[in-house]
């Protein structure tokens, strides 16, 4: 059954590129199919990584845009760049590492998870349609996970990986289910509470900016209840570690709020912030591990396990060299869990892989920092600034768990939109310039004043 819903998605995501554009593929498959599929059973393929239901809408994506898909031009970012350094990076990294075989491997995977799914967004969801038909399946796919999540939090955990495997879709094997406050803690579609937890938070902003930039608001019923339910979804994934990183970006949101002259100095706030991070990091490597805590369920529990993870993982990363260790030797280490992606990153990709995602959030400050200055309304600069929030936010939940897992194909989402809605500001700003005393502006655009023609596809 796994080939046929696998398949399935492949042709009705080459079709829908082929006759609609790689925006509608992306909005009504990819997401959906990355939500609530992730888990399926991955069909081998020859000669390209093997492909679950998420993977396989990409290919058609990529299918559809090369037999009749037409792509609007791109604004070119740093951030643009630097994922397309980064795809190369992870490249010479295995393949000084690992071999060639690995490094093809490699190619091939990390396109999958993070250069792909980054440049289409970046390509094709600036047309409010688009955006309308990205947020109706995200709400439609985080109602069904939500529901799940409530269900699983008090009575049958693994209800939903459980019934994929019943029709012959998913490859859950069993395992016991986490405990936590009294309660199992919710998986739904996942492998993990913490992958639900992060995804969830990450579609909570996505929700939000979707309904801010297509006219739709907040307002909406079916905004609301798509917002209610990936607030659940992340609370009964009861993990510290979305806790963390919902709460990080939401104060960040809120702070920029209320002190909308903080806006000025995101660029140096990031980097005072990775700088309190390494040094924090290189305290605890060094400083005396206490007892261990007999509950480890609890907050102090969590702590701890983290702070034996950094103690362990520091000589590794410490010692990995510009292009680190790769995976297979990394994986040799006996370090529980390696529940940092920062560590981890350090460890198989080197010092360079680790600049390369830090040099992200900053980038992204930048940008979003000259975004707000160019936004001419309220609507606008909500959207960049939850857009930031949410990404820092991932980021700083990504200090205790491993890089990785749906959350991990989202974020270039995020990024992307955040980099759409900056540069955005920055057209409008343009065309206010260069229109007529008295042309409205949506006139300027129609007529080519901004240099870039609206996009189509076949």
């Amino acid at each position: 059954m796994n080939v046929v819903v696998t398949a399935a998605c492949f042709l009705a995501a080459l079709l829908t590129t082929f006759f609609r554009g790689a925006g509608s593929a992306f909005a009504f498959l990819y997401l959906p199919a990355l939500l609530l599929l992730s888990e399926a059973h991955a069909v081998e393929l020859p000669g390209v990584p093997d492909a679950k239901p998420p993977d396989a809408c990409i290919y058609g994506i990529l299918a559809g845009g090369l037999l009749g898909g037409r792509w609007p031009r791109l604004r070119p970012c740093p951030i643009d760049l630097i994922i397309v350094v980064l795809l190369f990076e992870y490249v010479l990294s295995t393949l000084l590492t690992e071999g060639t075989r690995a490094a093809v491997s490699v190619f091939g995977s990390t396109s999958l998870w993070l250069v792909v799914p980054y440049f289409v967004v970046r390509c094709t969801l600036e047309q409010k349609s688009t955006q309308r038909e990205a947020l109706f399946a995200l709400v439609a796919a985080i109602a069904v996970i939500g529901c799940y999540a409530l269900l699983e939090f008090r009575l049958w955990p693994h209800t939903f990986l459980l019934q994929l495997n019943k029709l012959g879709i998913g490859e859950f094997t069993g395992g016991y289910a986490h405990r936590r406050f009294g309660f199992f803690r919710a998986v739904a579609s996942f492998a993990h509470p913490i992958d639900l937890g992060i995804s969830a938070a990450l579609v909570l902003s996505l929700i939000f900016i979707l309904a801010t930039r297509s006219g739709i608001t907040t307002r909406n019923s079916w905004v609301r209840l798509g917002l209610a339910m990936a607030v659940a979804a992340t609370l009964t994934s009861a993990s510290f570690t979305p806790y963390m990183g919902l709460f990080g970006g939401l104060s960040l949101y809120l702070l920029l709020r209320t002190v909308p002259s903080g806006r000025r100095f995101l660029t140096p706030g990031v980097a005072i912030l990775i700088g309190l991070v390494f040094a924090y990091t290189a305290y605890v490597a060094h400083a005396p591990l206490p007892e261990q805590p007999i509950a480890g369920s609890t907050l102090e529990g969590s702590r701890w396990t983290r702070h034996h993870v950094i103690k362990q993982a520091w000589e590794p990363a410490a010692t990995a060299g510009a292009f680190g260790r790769g995976v297979e030797e990394t994986g040799e280490l006996e370090i529980k869990g390696f529940d940092n992606a920062y560590l981890l990153i350090t460890s198989q990709r080197g010092f360079v892989g680790l600049g390369l995602w830090l040099a992200i959030p900053l980038s992204l400050a930048a940008i979003v920092s000259r975004g707000l200055r160019r936004a001419r309304s309220r609507s606008l600069a909500q959207s960049i600034v939850a857009g930031f929030c949410a990404s820092i936010g991932t980021m700083i939940a990504m200090f205790t768990v491993w890089l990785g897992f749906v959350y991990a194909s989202l974020l270039p989402v995020m990024l992307a939109l955040t980099v759409n809605a900056s540069q955005s500001a920055a057209t409008a700003r343009r065309l206010s310039r260069r229109r007529s005393p008295g042309q409205p502006l949506s006139q300027a655009a129609n007529s080519g004043l901004s240099g870039r023609s609206p996009v189509t596809h076949r």
